[in-house]
């Protein structure tokens, strides 16, 4: 009889074993799953984040583009500016000089003059055909002025 009751005891405790194995198991299993789920979330942020990187970073290389295109655009307002400067001074010097009438009479009398004023003229349509070209470069450049313009 003492022995019947070993055999109970140990089949008793057999099941019990057989029992925090099977809990175990459940245990692991949900572990797994779980890992699993936050390995799956950890992906997801990871992604994210890239996501977020590469849209910092195109927003970071457009502002710079757009930095240096306004620097573009002061320089070359600047020298224009200057340049309608030093013109002004030419021009408010050309109204100075004389009328038709009174440049036929220079003109006729001393050949000199007549050379020099021809070489003006051509030097001024000269100066002015390559504004004009600058111009339309320009608005080409920019279709939005070329609209307005």
């Amino acid at each position: 009889a003492g022995s019947a009751a070993n055999d109970d005891d140990q089949d008793f405790s057999a099941s019990d074993e057989e029992i925090d194995h099977d809990e175990e198991s459940g245990h692991e299993e949900e572990d797994d799953g779980e890992m699993g789920e936050l390995e799956e979330e950890y992906r997801t942020l990871q992604a994210s984040q890239q996501s977020i990187l590469q849209t910092l970073k195109q927003h970071r290389d457009d502002d710079a583009s757009r930095g240096q295109a306004v620097k573009n655009q002061k320089a070359l307002w600047d020298k224009t500016l200057e340049m309608r400067f030093l013109l002004q001074k030419a021009f408010t010097t050309s109204n100075k000089l004389p009328k038709d009438s009174t440049k036929s009479r220079f003109c006729s009398h001393d050949q000199e003059i007549e050379q020099a004023y021809v070489d003006l003229l051509d030097s001024s349509k000269q100066t002015l055909g390559s504004m004009l070209e600058l111009q339309e470069a320009l608005l080409e450049r920019n279709q939005a002025a070329k609209e307005d313009f």
